[in-house]
């Protein structure tokens, strides 16, 4: 699949459980987005830098909320991108910008010229629920090739316990720091909870969630997928582990040792970083 993966987190200021029987006082403080375009995968390598390849953009929305709690969130620096302010009314715009990329490789009517999106997220499925209380449907302006992924429903499958329904083993968390610690990864824990490190965070969980499906069904993957897979796995630890917001890794990362059939939005990400070769 030819899509832009992009990775899109936000911060709220509002106690989260009240927003479940009430809108009113949600304020949105931060939105972060991480942005990954499958043609460059092409020209991956073992020594590419994918920090080059992701496109990163932090805004901090001038609110009036005065709670502690959202006060230290705000303070919380954005180690990948510098923040940019907006108002409140330019949230809704900001998103869409965001999400509806023009395609430069085809040209036609303004909806048929849109880049198709995987738009992917921890717990993702919350921060689309703020915006339906702000009145946004994100099908309303997205592209019309839109696919939702959440990285916690993958990791359920990928990671111990290998499924939803099953007890979380002792230690393990599938919160955003603890995918990636299973993973192998251990960033401090400081920097979560701001909207840009978050989607940036999210997104290479979701690039190694992808490698770690690809080890799980190795036999069945042609030369070609297992390299790329292979250069995906090296450029993300790259990444992480030249960052200073890093501990260092684990030695051994985990492999799942069962085949688990997971829904079309892990397929479709998967096809789009490891493409089959074209039939002769």
């Amino acid at each position: 699949m030819d899509a832009v993966l992009i990775s899109f987190d936000l911060e709220v200021a509002s106690d989260r459980q009240k927003l479940e029987t009430s809108a009113e006082d949600l304020i949105i403080t931060q939105i972060g987005f991480a942005s990954l375009d499958t043609r460059d995968i092409d020209v991956l390598s073992s020594s590419s830098d994918l920090s080059r390849l992701i496109s990163v953009a932090m805004y901090v929305v001038k609110s009036k909320a005065k709670s502690k709690k959202a006060a230290r969130k705000q303070e919380r620096e954005c180690i990948f991108a510098p923040a940019r302010s907006i108002l409140q009314d330019q949230v809704v715009a900001t998103i869409a910008r965001h999400l509806r990329i023009p395609d430069d490789l085809r040209r036609g009517q303004a909806e048929d010229n849109l880049r198709a999106v995987v738009l992917v997220g921890n717990s993702i499925g919350e921060d689309l629920r703020f915006l339906r209380c702000l009145g946004m449907d994100i099908a309303a302006f997205a592209p019309m090739r839109l696919i939702v992924v959440d990285t916690h429903t993958v990791a359920r499958f990928v990671l111990p316990p290998y499924h939803p329904n099953l007890r979380v083993p002792p230690g393990h968390s599938f919160s955003l720091a603890g995918i990636l610690a299973q993973l192998g990864y251990h960033p401090r824990l400081d920097v979560f909870h701001n909207a840009g490190n978050d989607a940036v965070y999210s997104l290479y969980a979701t690039l190694l969630l992808v490698v770690e499906r690809g080890a799980a069904r190795e036999l069945e993957l042609g030369i070609t997928e297992r390299i790329r897979l292979q250069y995906i796995r090296r450029a993300v630890s790259k990444v992480l582990e030249q960052s200073f917001a890093i501990e260092s890794p684990d030695a051994q990362p985990l492999y799942p040792p069962v085949m688990i059939m997971l829904g079309a939005g892990l397929r479709e990400i998967a096809s789009a970083l490891v493409p089959r070769p074209a039939e002769p």
